[in-house]
């Protein structure tokens, strides 16, 4: 472990880090900074505090989006493989979906 040094919102923090991963730290912290660089221009009336949980939201929104599109992607591929393989799709959901029914009617006893 070694210690880096990284600035956020005008103020310096020494983080423990790994070895060799002080690069991406700095890099890390850069984005969080220029999010709440972001906020703060938009929002000057709000405290620091605020400003750090508004640029968190902003960035875990950001976040859950790519991830989302990542996931729909994968599923996109998935039937499109599918369909190139000859499989009926909706032959599949629509067992999928009658299954999904059973099962919610034995747990529901």
């Amino acid at each position: 472990m070694s210690n880096a040094q990284i600035s956020l919102g005008g103020r310096v923090y020494t983080l423990a880090v790994e070895a060799g991963q002080e690069g991406h730290l700095r890099a890390v912290a850069a984005a969080a900074n220029e999010a709440l660089e972001e906020v703060r221009a938009a929002t000057p009336q709000l405290d620091r505090d605020n400003q750090l949980v508004l640029a968190m939201m902003m960035l875990t929104d950001e976040l859950m989006e790519r991830r989302q599109q990542k996931t729909l992607g994968k599923a996109t591929e998935t039937v499109s493989m599918a369909e190139s393989s000859g499989i009926d799709v909706e032959q599949v959901v629509a067992f999928h979906n009658k299954l999904a029914e059973r099962l919610e009617k034995l747990l529901s006893k």
